[in-house]
């Protein structure tokens, strides 16, 4: 007998919600369903697209969705699941297209629950003939189930179906939904699966489903209870004349029900009204109404979080202790538990759209004449509509709020999704899908453990440390926590960056005690350096956990020790970095290598020499890299030892499991820096740089004015240089096998070949693909240098952006101002990434204007047919030209350029004129045309030194 503990009252129920396809719809059902106390809904025809789970952020509820690639079909059920239920949700997958499974687990026991939704029947005999087939598979796939959740408990079953669960768990099974089907009222004494209590008369499917009942002892539920005719049907016709009921709960004889009812309060979207069933448990406690109301949201109250933090006792003045940490995190806990307070969250819906739930639950059953079906049909659209209206005018507070703010967008888009986004399946590495809690843990476990195990046997020689490190100021903490940056997320210890700051005339004393305690010991105190891992989808196909990136959560005081460090050791890092390294350096940038590699090009084709590149790409670099190569590159390069040895101990002490779905999974870690750390780019290149250093690469690559260029790095984003095939598959070569000494591994799959002659070149044997074009740090490389390609790029970036954010920059409501604000800082950035490179022509300018004029329309609100003039319009917007922003941005690069103390390759290479003879014929137009022709002289360069910033934009933009 099903008899779960400690779960109290445990309702479930079924309803049919008529088209589930749209975020308002959702929204719609969760307003619909507050103060109905239910734990588990099985949604029929949902046609929802895809298979997922969804936390809502309306709502206390869970949303699981099985539903068809397209959202026309009529298919497609789900679940919803309240937040009491969900530490006990083991597992959702998809059975079939009108099938879907959800199992909840207590204890040994596992109620499994089926979502069925059944084909209709149609008025047609050949349409009906096709849906009885239909039908008949519909029963068969759950006696198929059915036979399959009866044999996994048991000790003889296949081991598919033991490791789908635990070995000799028992399995109740319950069926929930719209079966189409008339049970009606018992017949024969011997009927068992229906009870005393039927509805109507029985109809031939009514008879196959009983007879299904009968040969799977299965109950229909909703039979089994006493209620009035009122709350028996769960169907109402389109007139309002006839009522049926076709919705059930059909349970295990083994599951006991305390009730069963059909709500009289039923859903208004739906013809459908929601059928409830209590499950009989063994310990009767009384159950609050769980409330589903929104969450409510906190802030910190500053004045009493500074009063509260003076309050407390001083440790600044006490002996070194391991406890510090602990007591430093209990007071600044306590501080912001009592200085907190509720922050107001406006809803999604206004309180008119709410009153009009209101009335349309009034008209649902008044629609005995046509003047009344007709009055509900056109609320029903009033409401979407309201609905719709009420979205858009949310999505606008809170994206007008950040702009006047000056905040970033990430948190708009966050606030406006309709909810947060669960694992709910994952591919294992031999391929099998897996579905269920125990089977993902496993999986994550078993990938992140290969992952992070070490596979290269790397010596580090510990050098004894030459002097002390000098302790740490509380200038130089408060000046690090000052570049932090704010809305972070927090760590295990729920303190924010926020906090830090507020507090930070009373708690930069203690952090700074604490810092050069751990400096001297070259320790951390325990759970400081421990962490929370997720998982953000990157791209590709969500069920391949290698498209995933996890990110550390760390604590917020962690993270300021992290980057104190990275203070004291940045520029001897730096120092240690040739030019060929840009990624996270002070005065480089991805506009730098981008310059570098389009004047190659440009080069390469004016004068007819030969190139050859290879993008190099490494598998999840940072995740793999050996630390005792980091260890030994830092040592190498300078870092102090008590440093050097402070790291060693986060690394060997930290923990980080990974969340899933709200449950930690243990990882025990071996390798690869942590993402999310300040500090761990700095390592990641320095070890990247210890790697080169091995390499005797000085007669190969490209003689720019003397100096060799055998690459170009950015992080790990790579591209190897060189002016013949050979030369370059000896790098290839000689690159590949020092990675894999510090434990990187190129990915032959992203890795791709450019050349200007056809040739191959292989990768532990394999051949790299050879492409005619490729995006290098966000811009579209060619060999044929023509930016017209990723002009196209460019326009379409800024038309998606534009896109994202298309109701508020159209509505006619809100201020020009912010719309020109929103613009200037969101779409404009995203057409002119990497203008600084682009050789401007004037068709160009020409495709940037006339793309940004039809976006100035449509914020206005004018067509071209309104022969309004290009003045009149940008008399009305006042938003910068993008031509111009292009102009502006490449005058300004050229004059850091020209200005530039450092030897960039950027600035060698625009400066480069190799010792050939150019062929005859005009070239293509070039980077430096326009400056030339501007100022009418060759050498731009010296000119550019000889005037300032603002001297220089002056006389560029009046030439």
């Amino acid at each position: 007998m099903f008899q779960p503990s400690n779960v109290g009252r445990l309702s479930i129920g079924t309803l049919n919600v008529r088209r589930l396809a749209s975020s308002e719809r959702l929204l719609e059902l969760q307003e619909e369903l507050e103060g109905i106390n239910i734990d588990v809904i099985a949604l029929t025809e949902l046609r929802w697209r895809g298979t997922g789970s969804l936390q809502l952020s309306d709502s206390g509820f869970c949303f699981y969705h099985a539903g068809p690639e397209s959202s026309e079909d009529v298919s497609g059920t789900g679940f919803l699941v309240s937040s009491r239920m969900k530490p006990f949700v083991e597992a959702f997958r998809p059975v079939s297209p009108r099938i879907s499974a959800l199992d909840l687990k207590f204890g040994r026991q596992l109620l499994r629950l089926f979502a069925v939704y059944a084909p209709p029947t149609s008025a047609t005999r050949d349409d009906e003939e096709d849906e009885e087939d239909e039908y008949d598979s519909l029963l068969e796939t759950l006696r198929s189930e059915l036979r399959a959740a009866s044999m996994s408990g048991q000790r003889g079953a296949s081991s598919t179906l033991r490791d789908a669960i635990a070995p000799r768990l028992r399995v109740y099974p319950a069926l929930l939904g719209d079966f189409n089907a008339k049970i009606g009222r018992k017949e024969e004494d011997d009927e068992e699966a229906v009870g005393n209590f039927g509805y109507g008369d029985r109809n031939v499917r009514g008879q196959q489903l009983l007879d299904f009942c009968e040969e799977n002892h299965l109950r229909a539920v909703n039979t089994f209870f006493k209620a009035r005719p009122g709350r028996k049907w769960t169907w109402i016709s389109p007139n309002g004349h006839t009522k049926n009921c076709i919705d059930f709960v059909l349970a295990s004889r083994l599951i006991r029900f305390q009730s069963a009812t059909v709500l009289g309060s039923c859903i208004s979207s739906s013809d459908h009204r929601l059928v409830r069933a209590v499950i009989q448990t063994p310990k009767r406690e009384v159950m609050r109404h769980e409330d589903r109301t929104l969450k409510k949201k906190y802030r910190l109250n500053r004045d009493l979080f500074r009063m509260a933090l003076t309050t407390m006792t001083p440790c600044a003045n006490q002996q070194d202790s391991p406890e510090d940490y602990a007591n430093l995190v209990a007071q600044v806990q306590s501080a912001a538990e009592f200085a907190r307070e509720p922050e107001e969250k406006s809803p999604r819906l206004s309180e008119e759209t709410k009153r009009l739930f209101a009335q349309r639950r009034h008209l649902k059953y008044r629609r005995s004449t046509a003047a009344e079906r007709i009055a509900l049909t056109e609320l029903n659209k009033l409401i979407r509509r309201e609905i719709r209206k009420d979205l858009v005018k949310h999505h606008q507070r809170l994206v007008e709020e950040a702009i006047r703010r000056n905040r970033g967008l990430r948190h708009v888009r966050r606030e406006a999704a309709i909810g947060r986004r669960r694992l709910t399946r994952l591919r294992d590495a031999d391929g099998n899908l897996c579905s269920t809690t125990t089977q993902l843990k496993r999986t994550v476990k078993a990938f992140y453990e290969a992952l992070y195990s070490s596979t290269v046997d790397v010596q580090y020689e510990e050098h004894e440390a030459q002097e002390e490190c000098p302790d740490l100021l509380i200038s130089e903490v408060g000046e690090a926590l000052k570049t932090m940056r704010n809305g972070t997320a927090p760590g295990i210890d729920k303190i924010t960056v926020e906090m830090l700051k507020t507090g930070s005339h009373v708690l930069l004393p203690w952090l700074t005690k604490l810092f050069n305690m751990c400096l001297r010991t070259c320790s951390i105190p325990q759970k400081m350096a421990d962490s929370s891992t997720i998982l953000l989808h990157k791209k590709g196909d969500p069920l391949e956990l290698k498209n995933y990136r996890p990110i550390s959560l760390l604590s917020a005081i962690y993270k300021l020790l992290t980057k104190v460090l990275t203070k004291r050791i940045e520029r001897i890092l730096d120092a240690a970095q040739p030019v060929e390294q840009a990624g996270f350096r002070k005065n480089f940038s991805t506009i730098d290598h981008l310059q570098a590699i389009n004047q190659l090009v440009e080069r390469s084709r004016e004068y007819r020499l030969p190139l050859f590149i290879v993008f190099v790409d490494y598998e999840k670099a940072f995740d793999t890299v050996e630390l005792n190569a980091v260890w030994s590159a830092v040592q190498q390069q300078g870092v102090p030892g008590q440093i050097t040895k402070l790291l060693q101990k986060i690394y060997q002490e930290a923990t980080s499991p990974v969340n899933i779905n709200d449950e930690p999974v243990p990882i025990e870690i071996r390798r690869g820096v942590r993402q999310g750390d300040t500090i761990s780019p700095k390592l990641f290149t320095a070890t990247l740089e210890h790697v080169f250093r091995h390499l005797q690469w000085e007669e190969v690559g490209i003689n720019i004015n003397g100096s060799r260029l055998s690459n170009l790095r950015f992080a790990d984003d790579i591209a190897l240089i060189a002016e013949t095939a050979e030369d370059l598959q000896k790098m290839m070569d000689e690159l590949n096998e020092a990675s894999q000494r510090a434990g990187l591994k190129i990915n032959a799959n992203k890795t791709k070949l450019m050349s200007t002659e056809p040739t191959s070149i292989l990768l532990n044997g394999s051949e790299v693909e050879r492409v005619e074009s490729f995006v290098y740090l966000g811009q579209e490389v060619r060999l044929v240098r023509d930016h017209g390609k990723e002009m196209s790029r460019r326009i379409c970036s800024g038309w998606n952006v534009f896109k994202q954010y298309k109701q508020f920059l159209t509505n006619p409501t809100v201020e020009m101002r912010w719309k020109r604000r929103l613009f200037n800082m969101c779409v404009l950035p995203a057409m002119l990434y990497g203008a600084e490179t682009w050789a401007l022509t004037k068709s160009a300018c020409k495709r940037l204007a006339t793309a940004q004029r039809k976006m100035e329309r449509r914020m206005v609100g004018v067509r071209l047919v309104d022969k309004k003039t290009n003045d009149w319009l940008r008399g009305v917007t006042k938003i910068s030209d993008v031509a111009e922003s292009a102009k502006k941005r490449k005058m300004k690069y050229a004059w850091k350029l020209a200005n530039e103390d450092e030897e960039k390759w950027s600035k060698r290479l625009t400066d480069w004129r190799p010792i050939v003879s150019r062929p005859l014929g005009r070239p293509r137009t070039r980077w430096r045309d326009d400056i030339r022709k501007a100022l009418r002289t060759q050498a731009w360069q010296n000119q550019a030194r000889r005037t300032t910033l603002r001297q220089w934009l002056n006389i560029m933009g009046s030439a």
